[in-house]
């Protein structure tokens, strides 16, 4: 019997300055450069969904490849796709959020990613952030912030 993998990721990141571009015909571009990318890696998105400065991606892969090696080349490729398509200057910030979801939280991540618009009526991406990190025990370095 082979190895079995069940790994889920709530990937999270901003663009640059936290630039309110990701509107109009961009960001269904950044989202097919997105899944082509997952494909590429043999992973796929579960759900992928963004407000105008950041975007939420659940993540499905298996163990043949590195999660930051795909955001990595998500972030390439959309800002060089987006930038010689629409003629603009769009680019990402460096940083980025990883978290692991268990399979019995899927359903209820997904749910979270595709409800990004109603979500961010209440809170922006800054106090998002901000809750991560209580939740996760973790330190956000302040360039996260900017």
């Amino acid at each position: 019997m082979g190895s079995l993998t069940s790994l889920y990721y709530h990937i999270v990141f901003s663009t640059k300055h936290r630039d309110t571009i990701l509107v109009g015909p961009i960001k269904p571009v950044v989202f097919k450069v997105f899944r082509n990318v997952a494909e590429k890696y043999n992973a796929t998105i579960i759900a992928a969904n963004g407000v105008d400065d950041h975007v939420h991606i659940l993540l499905k892969m298996d163990t043949s490849q590195f999660v930051v090696d795909i955001i990595k080349e998500m972030k390439r490729l959309s800002s060089l796709i987006v930038n010689k398509t629409f003629e603009t200057k769009f680019y990402w910030q460096r940083h980025y959020g990883i978290f692991s979801v268990s399979y019995s939280m899927v359903s209820t991540v997904k749910a979270y990613v595709c409800n990004q618009q109603e979500h961010h009526k209440k809170f922006d991406f800054l106090s998002e952030l901000k809750q991560y990190a209580l939740l996760t025990n973790e330190l956000i370095d302040n360039d996260l912030y900017e």
